[in-house]
């Protein structure tokens, strides 16, 4: 299955309303899913990630996702677990990334698939933003490895 050529309309229209001030300056999709993702990449520390499919919104640092919880103490929503565990993985492996305001959207079917793309184009952001050249190989393992270490472990 391949990508379409153009990110789905509620991606960005989701991005202007939830951030009017901000341009998404980073679009791009994951190898071999149908998950996008809109960035604006700033130096914050802190990753707030609305899914208009989940109409929900999250904001998590490096240091909060180790415990699974919010930048607000709270506890991080079980779809945000590869998120966190991605952003844990790469900065453990010396890959920088500031942080940002990002909307995820695609058409994965709902459940555990959807949170594993969203992990995956969340990985391939952090592979991009890196200059870091990476495959679909690269993020299957690298969420694998998420999955077993972070996702499926207790805090």
């Amino acid at each position: 299955m391949t990508s379409p050529p153009n990110p789905p309309l509620r991606l960005l229209a989701t991005f202007q309303l939830t951030y009017p001030s901000q341009r998404a300056n980073w679009v791009m999709s994951a190898p071999e899913r149908d998950m996008w993702v809109g960035a604006s990449i700033y130096d914050s520390g802190q990753f707030s990630v609305t899914v208009p499919d989940l109409d929900d919104t999250t904001i998590f640092r490096v240091k909060t996702a180790r415990v699974k919880r919010t930048v607000n103490n709270t506890a991080l929503p079980s779809w945000a677990y590869y998120l966190a565990g991605v952003s844990i993985n790469l900065s453990n492996q010396g890959l920088s990334f500031p942080g940002g305001d990002m909307v995820i959207a695609g058409d994965e079917p709902a459940g555990p698939r959807y949170d594993y793309s969203m992990g995956m184009v969340f990985g391939a952001l952090w592979y991009q933003y890196n200059a870091k050249p990476f495959d679909q190989k690269i993020l299957v393992d690298l969420l694998e490895h998420v999955r077993r270490d972070y996702v499926e472990s207790s805090t």
